[in-house]
């Protein structure tokens, strides 16, 4: 009994289709285009969600965003305070400028260019991304590159970062006033050390081709690491103490140096030089080195 109900039933529904050949051409065009439609939905959602990941991904695991408004709001954050802070744009820090800014910290840099609408030099600019790589947990130091200057004529130098990377054991190069890091001809990220050890020995030198000078022009290789780097490579220079506001100027207060000089230097200093400021009484006390172990010891 039950299969001839199953029979007699497919034999009326092939029957019904054969008779409403239009109808059953319809119903089955749109179930494909239901089908396809959600197919192509979720198709598409799949690919946007790849694309926006594949852009993000595009900026690092470690970006840091400085800029006036934050990104959220606390119940307790008092936004007429926030609203008062001075826009912050790169353009007002040109890596070349004397702003007289005493505070040397990223804060009082950073509020001070953007009040005084005033380009900050090489040396606040390191400091800014120094205390910004501290705050997100990596050794980082600033380091001052000198030249010979034997005839004491030359008084340009230039001031840079480096930070630690604990997988390469080294500490690489980052330049903020170039936005530049540099590499070997395996794209390595290569240490200060590396960088002046490969220009004495005329080895291959790379360098990232976004590089750029305050977003305006291109930085040039043959210039910036055979010409002007070269000649800033003499001798370094750091705080021993990488910190906060290491460097600010206060009364009673000891900054400590160290300085990594070379063998054939024709100043013959003394291991230890003391000076203290007339302005801030500040001491002053600059170790000398010619051991670049010293110099560049891990954190």
């Amino acid at each position: 009994m039950l299969f001839r109900l199953f029979k007699e039933g497919f034999y009326f529904a092939i029957n019904s289709i054969i008779v409403n050949k239009l109808r059953t051409f319809l119903s089955l065009f749109g179930i494909t285009i239901g089908i396809f439609s959600i197919i192509s939905v979720f198709t598409i959602l799949d690919w946007m969600e790849k694309s926006i990941r594949d852009s993000i991904a595009t900026m690092g695991d470690n970006v840091l965003f400085v800029q006036k408004i934050p990104w959220s709001f606390s119940p307790d954050m008092a936004w007429w305070d926030i609203m008062k802070r001075p826009p912050v744009s790169k353009d007002d820090h040109d890596g070349s400028s004397d702003s007289g800014i005493k505070v040397i910290n990223a804060y009082a840099i950073l509020t001070a260019a953007g009040t005084r609408h005033i380009g900050v030099c090489c040396g606040e600019l390191a400091t800014t991304l120094n205390d910004c790589y501290l705050s997100l947990g990596f050794a980082s130091r600033k380091v001052y590159c000198y030249p010979k200057d034997s005839l004491g004529t030359d008084n340009d130098k230039h001031v840079i970062n480096v930070v630690y990377l604990p997988s390469m054991h080294k500490w690489i190069w980052v330049d903020p006033t170039n936005d530049a890091y540099v590499m070997d001809e395996k794209q390595q990220l290569l240490s200060i050390e590396d960088v002046r050890e490969r220009l004495i020995n005329d080895k291959p030198l790379m360098l990232n081709p976004d590089a750029n000078w305050n977003h305006k022009s291109k930085v040039i290789k043959e210039y910036y690491l055979y010409s002007y780097m070269a000649k800033n490579l003499y001798m370094m220079e750091c705080p021993i103490n990488s910190e906060y506001d290491s460097e600010t100027k206060n009364v009673g207060k000891t900054i400590m140096y160290i300085q990594l000089i070379p063998l054939d230097y024709h100043k013959k200093s003394l291991k230890k030089e003391l000076s203290v400021s007339s302005e801030t009484k500040t001491t002053i006390i600059t170790y000398w080195t010619n051991n670049p172990n010293i110099f560049w010891q891990t954190p």
